[in-house]
């Protein structure tokens, strides 16, 4: 029987917070830093396999045999991932013994233990090679984090461009440019089809895992704009739809709203990154032009 104490869900590291932190960790590119990205990213794995896998598994086990496998392998996450997620997900054991995705997870799980048990000194390169492969395995376990880093790697490149801010088509050319950064998304794409169906009119509507999450592209210009003003209308507005579709079942699906307000200026720093709200339906990001 366990002894060990029950954490609040508050004092709890998501797979989300924990790759994310792995994301500006590499970015920074600091050398000091690549040891923090390896942990953050497989503690990330680990975090998403602990809340996804033994839930899924309920599904077709008796939970009492659900709670003692939980206690069996609570010190064994390579028996969890390697054993219990194939089960869990329907996938032939053999075959996923046999795939790119595990073998990339052992030399990533190898990189981790000789850094922790033999001091080794981790580089740039290794470091990606680590996160790379977790982020891989939060796009197959279809996490909310994926989405996320996908939306994080959009921002970086959109602030990236030097656009011309008297061009009139500007607001036009920066919507075609998100839905053609998700046409080619391996994480989240767009589904035309849904959004024609329904009759959905916002700015894009993607299919991500077995849900639907619609987005909203605007861009304010202008030295004397409001900037928490806007945030919070358009908030308020994801909110109000949000209601509407959960009025309407054949709407079911769609779960999420993303916001990708744009600015020619000063942006507040609580909207430097990319923040979510009630219960992460919400997801905005707000770019700095």
């Amino acid at each position: 029987m366990s002894t060990r104490k029950k954490l609040d869900p508050a004092q709890l590291h998501s797979p989300e917070d924990l790759l994310i932190n792995a994301t500006h960790l590499l970015n920074s590119k600091d050398s000091k830093a690549m040891r923090a990205v390896v942990l953050e990213s497989m503690a990330a794995l680990e975090v998403l396999v602990y809340n996804k896998i033994f839930n899924m598994l309920k599904n077709n086990l008796d939970p009492l045999y659900v709670k003692w496998l939980k206690d069996k392998t609570q010190m064994d996450f390579h028996s969890r991932l390697g054993v219990l997620t194939p089960i869990a997900l329907n996938e032939d054991l053999a075959d996923f013994k046999e795939s790119d995705l595990w073998r990339h997870y052992k030399e990533a799980r190898n990189t981790r233990n000789e850094m922790i048990h033999r001091g080794k000194i981790i580089s740039y390169q290794e470091a990606e090679k680590v996160y790379n492969t977790i982020y891989d395995w939060l796009v197959y376990l279809e996490s909310s984090a994926a989405l996320e880093i996908e939306l994080l790697k959009l921002k970086n490149h959109l602030e990236s461009i030097k656009f011309d801010l008297n061009d009139f088509l500007l607001g036009e050319q920066i919507l075609q440019m998100v839905r053609g950064f998700f046409t080619h998304s391996d994480v989240a794409n767009m589904d035309w089809e849904y959004a024609t169906e329904h009759q959905i009119h916002l700015d894009y509507v993607l299919k991500f895992g077995d849900i639907n999450v619609v987005g909203v592209v605007k861009v304010f210009l202008g030295k004397d704009i409001e900037v928490n003003e806007i945030v919070y209308t358009y908030l308020e507005f994801a909110r109000g739809f949000i209601e509407q579709i959960n009025e309407k079942e054949e709407l079911a699906l769609i779960k999420k709203v993303i916001l990708i307000l744009l600015f020619n200026g000063d942006i507040p720093m609580i909207f430097q990154k990319i923040r979510k709200y009630d219960n992460n339906k919400i997801i905005l990001m707000v770019v700095q032009l």
